[in-house]
């Protein structure tokens, strides 16, 4: 159910045994512990509640355990008929054997294999072997993991002495060096043996930030809110960035409502499941997915008839405004290349738009002498050709390109998608907000989510937006 694949059994393992010449009747536990030499703790588990909603720790590693070992107790008892059996053919095999025999005699002989049959015997590496390595590699990845942790529930108190709302150690340090608050002092007791970090305002604000919202005064927890890890996390946001970079900003400021604490691996299948569902968005609002417009004419993503693209000429022009200076010294050779790919962007630009940047020294204080390197090597000189790059004329590249991904923002899918929502009103946009919030709680079933969360939040500044028709203009994507 989780990921929408529908499951079936292949074969019976004990059964399966016994046409290799296994004892009768031998469990998978058995199996296991005489291919594997692995043991499976069993008797507990096997009789708790398997109908619970939510599976414990045990139950799920059982469960994997099980179909992890299936298969390679399948693996070994094929390998082991393909040895012995001179071909899939033998008709005391079944089916599925002898096809799994045929196949692997067909397959090409893996790098471990060669390795083997090279170095004399070398064995390779076991299915577990591997997993760990994998596992190892996967462990090493960054995932956007966040360095430190995200919630550190230090308390912000209004003048009057009601709680605002909480927020992390910067904050605190901000307003204490700024003289805009002072820190109050709360004693342990025995509920609460370490009170947070707690500041009071010394100034009157213009609001009451977060008083009565109980999901964001409440402490919270820096965990996996589906499945309660403690490691690996990073924020996940409940309404896809593709959409949230284009709501008002009223809405957008200060609001971290739709944006949750996940582990990698539960982040990774909610973006899946975010993937499906925009499928269901798109059709609703009939703006497809795939609408965004390339809005490229001089072949910015594939070279053509010898042009430089875009993306090039972007990129040598960052590496020259920032590293200019450094790259000549160390790596000419690196540094005309460079040069070349932004001179010749140029002399594009100049033909398109039938103009030239000014090639004055004037214009810059740092002007970029380009001699060829041929020249500079023992080469005449004689009809070839320099030029001299300004940090006016890369910036210039650079504003080119800034002004055409803003133009490619607007052509986006998800542009178009708000843009369509908030044609239908303000109305239209939390309900929208809504559909994505039990979205996330239907299909990821957080169990460690406040219960204060609410799938029909809004925040208290734009409620008379929402609750008013007439205020269509004050939304506008940006």
């Amino acid at each position: 159910n989780d990921y929408k694949l529908s499951c079936a059994g292949f074969c019976d393992m004990s059964k399966l045994a016994v046409t290799m010449g296994y004892p009768k009747g031998m469990s998978l536990k058995n199996l296991t512990k005489k291919t594997s030499g692995v043991y499976l703790p069993k008797k507990k588990v096997q009789v708790s509640n398997w109908e619970r909603k939510h599976l414990t720790p045990a139950q799920i590693l059982y469960a994997s355990a099980d179909a992890f070992y299936s298969a390679d107790i399948y693996k070994h008892l094929v390998i082991n008929a393909k040895h012995t059996k001179t071909s899939g053919s033998d008709p005391g095999l079944p089916n599925h054997v002898r096809w799994a025999i045929d196949a692997m005699s067909c397959l090409p002989a893996s790098s471990t294999e060669k390795k083997k049959s090279l170095k004399g015997g070398k064995r390779s590496m076991s299915i577990e072997e591997k997993l760990k390595q994998r596992a190892s590699r996967y462990e090493k990845m960054n995932f956007g993991l966040l360095e430190r942790p995200l919630y550190e529930n230090c308390r912000v108190l209004h003048p009057d002495g009601f709680l605002m709302f909480t927020c992390n150690w910067r904050k605190v340090i901000f307003y204490l060096k700024k003289g805009l608050a002072k820190r109050v002092i709360v004693k342990p007791t025995p509920d609460n043996p370490n009170p947070p970090v707690t500041i009071q305002l010394t100034f009157q604000p213009k609001g009451s930030g977060n008083n009565g919202n109980k999901y964001f005064c409440d402490v919270r927890k820096n965990e996996c809110v589906i499945c309660g890890a403690t490691q690996r996390l990073q924020r996940h946001q409940v309404i896809p960035y593709a959409y949230r970079q284009f709501f008002p900003q009223s809405i957008k400021n200060h609001s971290s409502h739709d944006i949750v604490l996940t582990c990698n691996v539960c982040n990774a299948k909610a973006n899946m499941f975010n993937e499906e569902f925009k499928l269901t968005i798109s059709k609703r609002y009939e703006v497809p997915l795939d609408s965004k417009q390339s809005t490229s004419s001089d072949g910015d993503s594939k070279k053509s008839d010898g042009l430089i693209t875009s993306r090039d000429a972007v990129g040598a022009a960052k590496t020259l405004r920032r590293h200019g200076h450094q790259i000549r010294e160390n790596v000419p050779e690196k540094y005309e290349e460079l040069l070349k790919i932004v001179s010749s962007y140029l002399k594009q630009l100049d033909l398109q738009t039938k103009s030239s940047f000014s090639k004055s020294p004037s214009e810059s204080d740092d002007v970029v002498q380009f001699s060829p390197s041929w020249d500079s090597q023992g080469g005449s000189g004689e009809g070839e050709w320099s030029l001299d790059v300004s940090a006016l004329e890369l910036d210039r590249i650079l504003a080119l390109e800034k002004k055409k991904r803003k133009k490619d923002k607007t052509k986006s899918h998800g542009y178009l998608l708000v843009a369509e929502v908030l044609k239908r009103g303000p109305k239209e946009l939390h309900q929208f907000q809504r559909m994505w919030r039990q979205h996330f709680l239907d299909t990821m079933r957080p169990r460690y989510l406040s219960e204060h969360w609410s799938v029909d939040h809004i925040k208290e500044n734009d409620i008379r937006l929402y609750d008013d028709g007439s205020t269509v203009e004050a939304f506008s994507v940006t």
